[in-house]
């Protein structure tokens, strides 16, 4: 399943049964290490295991759109590499991610209801 959802990604499509096994991750049955994986491949966009500034900086830019200047998305960009990336390399690891992220409970929001 995993390889499937890496492959949606990387082709940028998604036909009914990958969008059935991505929201699959979703379900109250979905475990936390599922669904930061899944959380992490948003921001990882070029699939090479690591968050870079500038992946940080487009996700999030669609997030926000127009509501913050480029120049003050940066600097949260900046700071979130700051603060998560401890091994200093300039980019976020799942690793890093999952310290981070893994310490909230956003995997319980990170459910669907049907």
């Amino acid at each position: 399943m995993t390889q499937s959802i890496e492959a949606a990604f990387a082709q940028r499509m998604v036909d009914f049964k990958e969008f059935i096994q991505g929201v699959s991750q979703f379900s109250v049955k979905g475990d936390k290490l599922s669904k930061l994986r899944f959380a992490f491949r948003i921001y990882d966009m070029d699939n090479d295991g690591f968050i870079s500034n500038g992946e940080l900086f487009q996700v999030l830019k669609m997030m926000v759109g127009n509501n913050l200047k480029d120049t003050q998305l940066q600097q949260i960009v900046d700071k979130t590499i700051l603060f998560a990336d401890k091994d200093e390399d300039g980019k976020i690891s799942f690793e890093e991610f999952c310290n981070v992220v893994g310490n909230t409970d956003i995997h319980k929001k990170m459910v669907v209801d049907v």
